[in-house]
């Protein structure tokens, strides 16, 4: 067990987000090795860019445009996710004139709320009665503007549908759970700090489990407006941090939650571990030069209380996840910080010109942008991607380094090319890997986090029985056929670096699709000895085709008692038998 009397080791057991580019976190991971750039033009369904006129932002014209080409402009761009419009309330139990009035932000969190607990194998069920917790970070309000602007009649949905505490009491509600139900709005650091309270709810025994998320919609014109005037936006759509062209970040909207536990009782209830939380400290840089500076100051100050409260050698972290806006000015700021925490912390000569790199620097924001309240866990479930992978994603949009910024006297380098992640060779042997993650607020509050690889035990190898496993899926109804052909696609294309498709995944998979999933009305069931027979059986159904031996509904013939499964199979497909 990797834990410190310091701080107990917390067990992520639980991931979902939804990005800009990536629906879910494997293809998230698939993109950031890929080096995918997934910054678009605001789509037609968000605001009329061109409408902004050249005194709205800076603008540039690209060299060599054709003469038909519009100029590029700072509000041009932003990383977006699809479908922010669609909403399943029935799913929920809300009513659709309800959900009509609820930010999307509520039902985003929502669904990747939902998402996280069922990918710890657990069904939402599970949860009732039980002392979780409920912690989001959020910020922005663009539904509530666009509401107003539109002049939409005020009925009693608005306050529950746009009031930003509802997003966790919503949650909590739904679930029946009894411990902390909160929001947190400290701008761009604010999920990292909900991470922070969550944990501090688990350590002062106040839950036995929490999810920990935030979320980010940009609906409205008005912030993108205020930061291309204030040069806060890269003209070009592009971030580039710590480049020596670096001029601005491109806002993101997504969602992300996670469920966590203490690292002792994820191992108990034999949970799988995606990484484990070693610290996260907090803190606010006070009066600097502006209310928005940031202060070097302030920063190392939080990192060298992360690294003491993790009881842990700042020689053993070789990765940083930097916050990395790709500012002239705050990238520099940022690497000064950085530099300050570890001079305390290692050796005089880790500070000498030349000195040995070792750590790491990299960011995801040019990859999918600012995710603002979000920002924080996009880049901590970056690094729980990478720990797993041993693989660390190169910087994008990296060409020459900011002339302002001195690595040569440092430990630190720019992560310019993918590489596979290795514990520094001074760590120990024994040592996991390990990773900071930094996120800092525009209004001063700074948090960082340090994260390790779970080692796990060597799983139990179980073998498939001679009649095969049950596989049994359900939806809810006229949804079967679509949640079908989706796990279709999830089991014949495997992520690279994901364990293979062999005999543990599926008695793995069939353990939680008959334990931590709640039935819905509509039911199949496969009878399955490999992942392949198991495709061929739903192609097979998908097409309208059945074989007995092989797929079990309602309407099946006479039981068939030559079958091992059958009764089983029947048993789970009747909704009568609930």
């Amino acid at each position: 067990m990797n834990t410190t009397n310091n701080f107990p080791g917390i067990a992520i057991i639980g991931v979902a987000c939804r990005f800009p580019g990536a629906s879910d976190y494997r293809r998230y991971w698939a993109n950031l090795l890929a080096g995918k750039h997934s910054i678009q033009t605001v789509p037609a369904g968000r605001w009329d860019w061109r409408a902004c006129g050249a005194e709205d932002s800076p603008r540039i014209t690209p060299p060599q445009s054709p003469p038909q080409s519009p100029p590029q402009s700072a509000t041009q761009y932003g990383g977006f996710i699809d479908d922010i419009d669609q909403f399943d309330a029935d799913f929920f139990r809300i009513p659709p004139k309800e959900a009509a009035y609820m930010d999307p932000q509520h039902r985003l969190f929502l669904e990747c709320a939902w998402h996280a607990i069922e990918d710890a194998g657990y069904a939402t069920g599970d949860f009732s009665n039980t002392r979780t917790s409920v912690h989001c970070g959020v910020s922005k309000n663009d539904y509530a503007e666009l509401m107003r602007a539109q002049q939409i009649p005020i009925v009693p949905f608005i306050s529950t549908g746009t009031v930003h505490s509802l997003i966790a009491n919503r949650l909590s509600f739904l679930l029946n759970v009894t411990a902390t139900s909160a929001v947190v709005d400290t701008a761009c650091s604010s999920s990292l700090v909900a991470l922070h309270d969550a944990i501090a709810d688990l350590h002062q025994g106040r839950c036995d489990a929490a999810v920990v998320g935030g979320v980010n919609a940009m609906l409205a014109p008005t912030m993108t407006l205020s930061h291309a005037r204030s040069g806060m936006l890269a003209p070009d759509g592009r971030i580039k941090t710590f480049d020596q062209r670096a001029d601005g970040y491109v806002r993101g909207e997504g969602v992300a939650a996670l469920l966590i536990k203490s690292l002792a009782d994820a191992e108990a209830a034999g949970d799988f571990v995606h990484g484990v939380i070693r610290s996260v400290a907090i803190n606010h840089g006070g009066r600097s030069g502006y209310l928005t500076s940031p202060s070097a100051t302030a920063q190392a100050a939080v990192i060298r209380q992360a690294l003491t409260q993790a009881d842990i050698g700042a020689d053993t972290i070789s990765y940083i996840e930097c916050h990395g806006t790709g500012t002239s000015l705050g990238d520099p700021i940022e690497i000064e910080g950085l530099k300050k925490a570890y001079q305390s912390l290692l050796p005089a000569t880790a500070f000498q010109p030349g000195a040995e790199k070792t750590c790491a620097l990299g960011s995801v924001k040019p990859n999918i942008g600012h995710l603002e309240p979000v920002s924080g866990l996009a880049g901590l479930i970056k690094v729980v991607l990478a720990l797993q992978h041993r693989q660390l994603p190169a910087l994008l949009n990296y060409q020459t380094q900011n002339s302002y910024i001195e690595l040569d006297d440092s430990p630190f380098y720019i992560l310019v090319e993918r590489q596979p992640w290795q514990p520094p060779e001074g760590s120990g042997k024994t040592a996991p890997l390990r990773a900071g993650i930094s996120n800092f607020g525009m209004g001063g509050v700074n948090a960082h986090a340090i994260v390790e690889r779970y080692n796990p035990p060597p799983p139990v190898s179980r073998p498939i029985p001679a009649h095969g496993l049950l596989v049994p899926l359900s939806a809810k109804p006229g949804r079967l056929n679509s949640y079908l052909t989706h796990y279709r696609q999830f089991l014949a294309t495997p992520v690279p670096g994901e364990p293979a498709r062999d005999d543990q995944f599926l008695n793995n998979l069939s353990y939680t699709l008959r334990h931590g999933r709640a039935p819905s009305p509509e039911r199949s069931a496969f009878g399955g000895g490999s992942v392949a027979e198991l495709i061929r059986c739903i192609d097979h159904y998908l097409a309208g085709r059945t074989d007995p031996q092989t797929y079990f509904a309602t309407q099946t013939p006479a039981p068939d008692a030559t079958n091992p499964l059958d009764a089983l199979a029947r048993s789970w497909v009747d909704p009568s038998a609930d």
